[in-house]
């Protein structure tokens, strides 16, 4: 007597992902059964109701393990390499979990469970994460002090709509920059802060000193960035701080 077929569970979520994503709500069982290679009965031994199935679906699982790692990732690299790598992790992560999250919030029901089941969202996890990465490179002195939750929240934003705008539009129809590009320009933002140009007036009427920098290969000249940038301490900010680390 032969055996039974062993029905993966795994893969009639994976296909059930794939066809509420391609899709939508309107996808049957029987679809997802055919499209998975097992019997519709298998699937209702796994999920009571089409609903379970679609919110079983729609789950992002936990953290990618890079997120996971990034404690020991403080202190290994140059602070700007280590962010744009980051950030293109981040950006792959993004793309993967917007649109279940747009397709999990277009059915009323699957939203309240996930609101009233998810205590910690996968999503906030790594804000966190990301939050306390900044904050133990702070410490290190390796970035100015600051709220890490404010700057994670800015990192994280920015590319949570650079992929919600290449999902919703398209790239090409968004505008979307290449992306490493758009990390590298991102990261610099957050590292240099939002310094005005050379040559306009500052608040006040006053003039900012010019700093020489290179862009492009070209020599240019931009203003300091502002005491609430995430750039990298000088040693000049640690003479005056102490012990190598920054005030607030």
């Amino acid at each position: 007597m032969s055996r039974p077929p062993v029905v993966d569970e795994s893969r009639i979520l994976a296909v059930a992902r794939e066809l509420f994503l391609a899709r939508g709500v309107g996808v049957t069982t029987a679809e997802v059964a055919a499209r998975a290679d097992v019997s519709e009965g298998s699937v209702f031994n796994r999920f009571r109701s089409k609903a379970e199935l679609f919110h079983a679906a729609m789950r992002f699982g936990g953290p990618p393990d890079w997120l996971q790692e990034l404690p020991s990732r403080v202190g290994r690299r140059r602070v700007e390499r280590e962010l744009r790598d980051v950030s293109l992790e981040l950006l792959e992560f993004f793309r993967k979990i917007v649109p279940l999250a747009m397709m999990a919030w277009s059915d009323p029901a699957t939203r309240e469970r996930a609101l009233r089941d998810d205590a910690m969202p996968t999503p906030v996890q790594g804000l966190t994460c990301l939050a306390d990465y900044l904050g133990a490179e702070m410490k290190r002195g390796r970035l100015r002090r600051h709220d890490p939750l404010v700057a994670a929240r800015t990192w994280t934003g920015a590319i949570w709509s650079y992929v919600c705008m290449e999902t919703c539009f398209g790239a090409a129809r968004a505008a979307v920059p290449k992306e490493r590009p758009f990390v590298t320009r991102l990261v610099d933002l957050l590292l240099g802060g939002l310094a005005p140009e050379v040559g306009r007036p500052a608040e006040g009427g006053q003039r900012e000193p010019a700093q020489p920098t290179r862009e492009n290969g070209a020599r240019t000249r931009r203003a300091p960035p502002p005491s609430g940038a995430l750039r990298q301490p000088s040693s000049a900010d640690r003479a005056t701080n102490g012990n190598g680390r920054n005030g607030p």
